[in-house]
């Protein structure tokens, strides 16, 4: 198992024990079988980021939450590919946003579709922010101090 993948099920074992609960409660949550947990923290499956947020939200935690618990502080020096991402995407992120308008015609419960470009905007929000959170802090570890 990799070193990040173990940093990551223990920062999970953790924020478990911190927060009062047992293997048995947050397998109960997930509606899986006893010893699920079990094999998972032990390497017995593959950590998928599917289960960070399934584990993360039984808890009660959103996974950005655990990742941000799990790796706290950006890497110093940050690695080119990440530098290169912040001066592509710095002058976008930093543009303001304004809230999308909703027109006054949206029936109650929207069609799937547009439910699922609705999501998609509010998924590319939220990466947004945190890519700007990121990306910041790595400009001000890199000594750029914006």
């Amino acid at each position: 198992m990799k070193p990040e993948t173990q940093h990551v099920i223990q920062t999970l074992r953790t924020a478990m024990r911190v927060l009062g609960f047992t293997n048995a409660e947050i397998e109960r949550r997930l509606g899986v079988s006893g010893g699920y947990l079990t094999r998972l923290f032990g390497g017995v499956m593959e950590l998928r980021f599917e289960h960070i947020v399934d584990i993360s939200r039984a808890m009660g935690l959103e996974p950005e939450e655990v990742l941000q618990l799990a790796f706290p502080q950006p890497r110093n020096p940050p690695t080119e590919a990440a530098l290169r991402l912040r001066e592509t995407l710095m002058p976008i992120l930093s543009q303001p946003q304004a809230a999308p308008a909703v027109p006054p015609s949206q029936p109650e419960a929207p069609a799937d579709a547009d439910l699922s470009a609705s999501l998609d905007q509010e998924l590319e929000r939220r990466i947004q922010r945190i890519l700007l959170r990121v990306l910041g802090n790595l400009g001000k570890s890199a000594g750029g101090g914006e």
